[in-house]
């Protein structure tokens, strides 16, 4: 039994309950404000494609989207990324996985969150055949197997990087199609019924004790994050933002302390919201779908049992190195330095 599950299992004298027990039930109690209370098109909808084309979310009153999940973070290798030095996009990823050792409700809470997330694409698809469209997609799921513990639910941080006061908010295309070329998360749970009601409100979380110190909307240089130095970054503008991320007392996680606070195994609680990015491939040009789970807020349930992380700090390639010389073809370079048939003659005027 690892350490993780052994504490998160062990039944507490006083109320006779391990800390999972206790989730399960807070967790239970948040009812249509948990995500995998959820259905697409059935409490929840596509909103109009904004200028962009891209979809968000909204609940049947028009509101945005949100909903409570529970997860714990997962590996490197699992798709978590934290760094400071943006790969393909500015933001910081959770790769989100069943909790270890969790008991089979929660169990089947996450499952079922990500089949509502694993849905969008499902759904989409139907749409996409119907117009005989096609795009190259990412999804916010990634499942290798049929166990729970095979699913990967990818979660966005919000933008790493903000500039103050600043205003606004050779693959192939994937067939479009009934099929799908990889595993589908399965809801373990009932779906969602017709409403003769509208979704309960969003969700709130029990307000945490305030630092002193530290309150939402903060800045930070960016070098406050261990491996932003040296060349890769000239910010000029851009700070770090004080997300409403809490630690298990309560406390603001500043953004310094993410890469020892969200460490493998960590126990989360996330607010999140859904996002569709329509774009084109640079490469080949062809309509990309990319679906987003975005964090909202989040809260530590318990720590996780992996290090710190500690990316490297990036380097930059030397540009005063002296490209090395090519060796040059002679027979060639003498061919050019000869050719003289093409040379004009001297203009012999003509005598009156």
């Amino acid at each position: 039994m690892s350490s993780i599950t052994l504490r998160r299992c062990t039944v507490d004298r006083k109320t006779g309950k391990t800390l999972y027990d206790r989730i399960v039930e807070e967790a239970q109690a948040m009812g249509e404000t948990y995500l995998s209370a959820h259905e697409i098109d059935v409490s929840f909808f596509r909103a109009t494609p904004n200028a962009k084309g891209n979809i968000y979310y909204q609940k049947a009153d028009g509101t945005p989207f949100v909903a409570n999940f529970i997860a714990e973070i997962g590996s490197e290798a699992q798709g978590t990324c934290m760094e400071g030095y943006p790969r393909k996009l500015p933001a910081m990823v959770l790769a989100l996985r069943c909790p270890t050792g969790a008991p089979v409700a929660l169990r089947t809470m996450f499952q079922d969150g990500a089949a509502v997330c694993d849905t969008l694409r499902t759904a989409d698809e139907k749409l996409e055949s119907e117009k005989n469209e096609c795009f190259i997609v990412t999804d916010i799921v990634n499942c290798a197997g049929d166990e729970v513990e095979d699913i990967i639910v990818l979660l966005r941080l919000h933008p790493t990087y903000e500039i103050p006061h600043s205003s606004g908010n050779g693959a192939s295309p994937t067939h479009s199609g009934p099929s799908t070329p990889r595993r589908r998360v399965v809801k373990v749970g009932s779906t969602v019924a017709s409403r003769e009601s509208e979704i309960a409100g969003d969700a709130e979380m029990a307000a945490p004790p305030q630092v002193a110190e530290r309150k939402i909307g903060d800045t930070y240089p960016p070098s406050t994050l261990s491996d932003v130095q040296g060349p890769a970054f000239r910010f000029e503008k851009a700070v770090l933002t004080q997300r409403e991320y809490h630690d298990a007392s309560g406390k603001l996680i500043a953004p310094g302390e993410l890469y020892a606070s969200l460490t493998e195994g960590t126990l989360v609680l996330a607010t999140v919201s859904i996002a569709t990015y329509i774009m084109t491939d640079q490469n080949t040009g062809a309509p990309k779908k990319i679906y987003h789970l975005l964090v909202d807020k989040l809260k530590i349930l318990d720590h996780g049992n992996g290090d710190t992380w500690n990316p490297p700090v990036p380097t930059m390639p030397d540009h005063h190195q002296s490209p090395k010389k090519r060796s040059r073809d002679e027979a060639t370079d003498a061919a050019f330095n000869n050719f003289s048939a093409a040379t004009p003659s001297p203009s012999q005027r003509r005598r009156r």
